[in-house]
């Protein structure tokens, strides 16, 4: 036994020793004047405590103590990023509490809505299929300079012409036959309209042009060509070859056509019409009119939607 008995006093007096350790410990207290005193000090001072009045609490009002948050760590909790203990923690306070429940459930569904964001293919030659050490050094590059991207990508400046006749569906393939040749230029218009500079699945806007009213911009996809026709009057054209077959452009109801080599695609959404025709086959005319932003959403705030959108999903 250790010179003085120490902790064993209070043990002792507590009932928590054995009969043998209790003997010891009795034998010594009876030999040692310094521990002796000291037991009679523990038991003075519970008596004393037992001898305090008893508060009567009925009637009071009584504060909560503060619920202490877990916050970031539930967003880490869903990753897996804790241990066990403080996964444990951490689902105890989210069953009992309605606030973080509520907040795990928002994590979630916003993951969920990201998930389902659609995806962004990189421009040609730009990034290509880039190795996880190149990702690790453009991802922090690309995502810097979005916001100053933003702004200027996607959208090419052409002027608002005179208004004129609604033209036929063989004046627009012709057109887009002429336009697809070498040599095509641009015109020099008025006020301010746009187009954007490539179309699903790999159309480039090649030039843009305009017939009265409506401007037609042509794009380069490989070994076909493609143009869009925006502001028509509206989707009725003279000369279309049958009611054509029922398409569905975003949510717009469109219709196409073959006529004369060249696929058509028209349709209408925010009070816009426009048209697709292209060389191509008719499936790649109707990937390139879903491409085509609805009218009103190719502001600023709206293109940067769109790009964010692809984005997240490129640096995923």
């Amino acid at each position: 036994m250790p010179e003085h008995a120490g902790d064993l006093i209070s043990a002792l007096l507590d009932g928590e020793l054995d009969a043998e350790e209790s003997s010891r410990v009795e034998a010594h207290l009876d030999a040692c004047p310094a521990c002796a005193f000291e037991r009679d000090e523990v038991q003075a001072g519970r008596a004393m405590v037992r001898g305090l009045p008893v508060a009567d609490l009925r009637g009071a009002r009584l504060e909560p103590v503060p619920c202490l948050h877990p916050g970031d760590a539930i967003s880490a909790w869903i990753d897996g990023e804790l241990d066990e203990r403080e996964a444990a923690d951490v689902a105890v306070h989210v069953a009992a509490c309605s606030g973080c429940s509520a907040e795990r459930g928002e994590v979630k569904a916003a993951r969920r809505l990201v998930r389902a964001l659609p995806a962004l293919d990189p421009p040609p030659g730009t990034l290509g299929v880039p190795s996880r050490q190149a990702e690790a050094r453009w991802r922090p590059a690309l995502l810097g300079t979005v916001a100053a991207a933003i702004g200027v990508l996607g959208l090419v400046v052409v002027s608002e012409p005179v208004v004129a006749d609604q033209p036929a569906m063989a004046t627009l393939v012709s057109s887009h036959g002429r336009a697809a040749e070498p040599g095509g230029s641009p015109s020099a218009l008025g006020s301010v309209a746009r187009v954007p500079t490539s179309l699903a699945p790999t159309y480039r806007l090649a030039s843009v042009h305009h017939k009265g009213n409506v401007v037609q911009a042509t794009y380069q996809g490989g070994t076909h060509n493609l143009s869009l026709f925006a502001r028509l009057r509206d989707t009725h054209l003279a000369g279309a070859p049958g009611p054509g077959a029922p398409v569905l452009v975003g949510e717009a109801a469109g219709r196409s056509w073959s006529m004369s080599g060249a696929q058509v695609v028209v349709w209408s959404t925010g009070g816009a019409a426009y048209a697709v025709v292209t060389d191509g086959s008719d499936a790649d005319a109707l990937v390139a009119a879903r491409s085509v932003p609805p009218a009103g959403s190719t502001g600023v705030a709206a293109t940067a939607r769109r790009r964010c959108r692809g984005i997240v999903e490129l640096t995923g």
